[in-house]
């Protein structure tokens, strides 16, 4: 006859008001990835989502603030499902000329989300080759979460679950903050690709837009759990040599590169608008906050961030270009343009 041998399990009550908040900062990047958290960048092929997760990775090992928002200093793991030498190359494009930027690892061998062996075995093995480093691990980069779940059904919620619970047990053991590369659906205004399980048990979520006109793309916060939802900021990807390989051909590799003056965090135009279009509404917004009723379309032009302009040969082009997307904005209802006698527009916020 067999023993029932078990363990009953134990539920522990605390009193909240006993509780005295920490005053440590828990944060990788601030106001974007906290430690013990998982955070996905969500974005459609051919935007330079890798470039810019080795972006912030690099920023992070740096110990370099992204914008304005500090970041502690830290090693950083880039788990690659496919590409790992593609990775090196983008990270070697940022940090080649860097001191004390060594910890930046790459991990090409195929991490299973789905196999209960596989993330405890991950957490051993990193811990032992942590004390190599200079600085404990601080991000953990998995690219591409499709690839991590191997033979999961993306489309399963208890499935995903059991994919988004593995990365939060690596994020919780290693006091590590892990950021998930993932692919949008169809339907790009939709998120990410597979169950809304994925989204749900996440911390945060990011997704990328890219301005066809400008050639820069906006990240924007999605969902934020534990800290404010409304930040974003752009970044413009650049062609990068390499070398020049033993038959004389140049390689050439992308890298991301946050544009200063991009980070807003006011109150901004919805994600569903293409980045011209929220940049031009952010300078407008930051216009009448010095006291004016509104402005013209080269006013809204001068104070937008360079490399948020739009393409154009010269300013009379731009200037047309902004007009369109300023139009578009008026239209969806956020603010009126006035057209004087001379034909220029005057625009200001609904």
């Amino acid at each position: 006859m067999q023993t029932n041998t078990r363990t009953k399990p134990e539920f522990i009550f605390e009193r909240a008001n006993d509780h005295i908040p920490s005053r440590e900062c828990n944060y990788v990047i601030r106001n974007l990835c906290n430690r013990k958290e998982v955070g996905m960048l969500v974005a459609p092929s051919n935007v330079g989502k890798t470039a810019v997760a080795v972006a912030l990775g690099a920023h992070v090992v740096q110990g370099k603030p992204v914008l304005s928002m500090n970041t502690k200093r830290g090693a950083v793991l880039h788990i690659c499902g496919e590409g790992g030498d593609g990775v090196k190359d983008r990270v070697y494009a940022l940090l080649r000329d860097v001191e004390d930027a060594e910890d930046y690892l790459v991990m090409k061998s195929r991490l299973n989300l789905g196999d209960p062996d596989h993330v405890p075995e991950l957490i051993e093995q990193l811990k032992k080759h942590l004390p190599r480093c200079e600085t404990a691990i601080s991000l953990i980069i998995i690219d591409t979460f499709i690839h991590a779940i191997v033979d999961l059904n993306e489309n399963l919620s208890n499935e995903m679950s059991i994919a988004t619970s593995g990365a939060q047990t690596i994020a919780e053991e290693l006091d590590a903050h892990v950021l998930l590369v993932h692919h949008t659906g169809r339907d790009e205004d939709k998120g990410g690709r597979g169950s809304s399980a994925i989204r749900t048990n996440v911390d945060s979520e990011f997704t990328i837009k890219k301005n066809e006109d400008t050639g820069a793309c906006v990240v924007n916060t999605t969902k934020q759990r534990n800290m404010a939802g409304d930040l974003r900021f752009s970044y413009e990807l650049e062609k990068v040599k390499l070398c020049t390989d033993e038959e004389g051909v140049d390689r050439f590799t992308v890298k991301a590169t946050i544009v200063e003056g991009s980070l807003s965090t006011d109150d901004v135009a919805p994600a569903k608008f293409s980045p011209l279009q929220a940049a031009a509404w952010t300078a407008l917004k930051g216009i009448q906050a010095e006291g004016k009723t509104g402005a013209m379309t080269s006013q809204i032009l001068n104070a937008m961030p360079p490399g948020l302009h739009p393409k154009g040969a010269n300013t009379n082009a731009k200037g047309t270009t902004l007009r369109g997307a300023l139009t578009k904005l008026e239209k969806a209802g956020k603010l009126n343009g006035v057209k004087n006698g001379s034909g220029n527009y005057f625009w200001s916020l609904t």
